[in-house]
């Protein structure tokens, strides 16, 4: 119908962008023709085109905001805190710049969601956040229900939950995945190692230790094989 036009054509554009953007950051990561062309084919690429969804944003903000740690630290910061638009995938980003002691980045981070929250609140007034604390647990409660279809997320949460585990299990080794990437995080950004092992570290740490997770967000895989293909 044409009705849907509009939406269409504003998607297209939406994907057109964000893609643009993820490119840029993986050929920034690894400088080669080959890599433009790897990345378009990556599955994570498809997955996120035929949902229509935000991954290719997501790696983006979280591959350039951090290329840009070491000369940019302000800019990074601000991109980093873009990311806070998913938490559940920015929520380790905190603890990797804390321990690898980039204050300016970290501080920019904060600033940028802080200004963000507000701006929210003051457009769409302070009862959204509200609402959103009130309904955190309504996530959990549709894994549990099976009103989101668990084969498409790639979360601990869910795998045990698919092998026929209860809850309480999925959440016990959810916890327990979460608590050891948080510490192999900050173990390896304390240590400041090469960024393409601290990077490719926090992006697979980053999808690790959510519980709620869909295939498109595995476009952030593309971050550590584009680091550690090109430096090996």
């Amino acid at each position: 119908p044409l009705a849907l036009l509009p939406y269409f054509i504003s998607l297209c554009a939406w994907l057109a962008i964000t893609l643009w953007g993820f490119l840029k950051v993986v050929y920034r990561i690894a400088p080669h023709h080959v890599a433009f062309w790897l990345a378009l084919a990556f599955p994570g690429t498809f997955q996120n085109l035929i949902h229509g969804q935000n991954g290719f944003l997501s790696a983006g903000l979280l591959g350039g905001g951090l290329l840009l740690l070491d000369r940019q630290p302000w800019i990074a910061g601000f991109l980093l805190g873009l990311l806070s638009y998913k938490p559940h995938l920015a929520a380790l980003v905190p603890l990797a710049l804390a321990a690898g002691r980039y204050w300016q980045a970290l501080a920019g981070m904060i600033i940028t969601v802080t200004a963000l929250a507000g701006v929210s609140a003051l457009i769409l007034g302070f009862q959204v956040w509200a609402a959103f604390w009130h309904n955190l647990p309504l996530a959990l409660q549709l894994i549990q229900d099976g009103s989101i279809p668990l084969y498409k997320m790639p979360t601990v949460v869910a795998a045990v939950l698919e092998a026929g585990g209860r809850l309480w299990m999925a959440q016990v080794l959810q916890s327990l995945v979460t608590l050891g990437a948080a510490a192999l995080v900050a173990v390896v950004w304390r240590r400041r190692l090469p960024l393409p092992f601290r990077g490719s570290v926090l992006a697979l740490a980053a999808l690790l230790a959510t519980p709620y997770a869909f295939s498109y967000d595995l476009v952030i895989l593309a971050l550590p094989l584009a680091w550690l293909g090109w430096d090996i």
